[in-house]
């Protein structure tokens, strides 16, 4: 849900940060998209409430919200430094920026964690591959499409992981799913089309 919702925010963001409101169509676009979350993650919701187990509580909502918020603002704070740097310069001082501030949470549970090749070489493969060459090819579509379009990526997410887990795990797939995916595909197609009203790098200059 959290990648449903990523859109939403971003564009909500996004225009009262640079105070330009989306095109309806593209409204309706994310808006049918975060619908088609909804739907894919229906039937899982369902049997978990079925089966009596807690779905949610509102401190989890809480922190899903401010992380939310956090990648709205983030986004929008590196458009105009993406005017300037190229993606994998900008990320690389973001990714040393970020190890050093939570390294003081790393120390203080580092009592209470065992050395390994496997998991060093699966956190080595998640940094480089799902965190540096994933986030200087979102650099990449940033600079292209603009904001609101780079969030298309994001709707996938779900969908990939219904694929990964019907092929690996052998999970089930419930039509209601199939109906959602096919909703997400099609909003992120309208999504990807160009809009008039798309902020793209090349504004961020006239708007900072």
């Amino acid at each position: 849900m959290m990648n449903g919702g990523l859109p939403v925010v971003t564009a909500l963001i996004t225009a009262l940060w640079v105070r330009r409101i989306p095109s309806w169509r593209r409204v309706f676009a994310i808006i049918l998209g975060f619908f088609g979350i909804v739907v894919i993650a229906a039937p899982a919701v369902r049997e978990e409430s079925q089966s009596g187990k807690a779905i949610a509580d509102m401190r989890g909502i809480l922190f899903l919200l401010a992380a939310v918020v956090c990648y709205a603002v983030a986004t929008n704070i590196a458009r105009p430094l993406q005017a300037k740097f190229a993606p994998a310069r900008l990320l690389v001082r973001v990714q040393l920026a970020a190890s050093l501030w939570s390294l003081p949470v790393a120390l203080t549970g580092i009592d209470d964690s065992d050395f390994s090749i496997s998991s060093l070489a699966a956190l080595v493969t998640l940094g480089v591959v799902g965190t540096g060459l994933a986030f200087v090819a979102f650099g990449m579509l940033l600079e292209r499409t603009g904001i609101t379009r780079a969030m298309i990526p994001t709707y996938f997410t779900p969908v990939v992981g219904l694929i990964l887990g019907a092929v690996f795990r052998d999970e089930h797939i419930a039509l209601l799913s199939v109906v959602g995916m096919a909703v997400v595909i099609l909003s992120a197609w309208m999504t990807s089309k160009p809009d008039e009203r798309d902020v793209m790098l090349s504004e961020s200059k006239r708007l900072h």
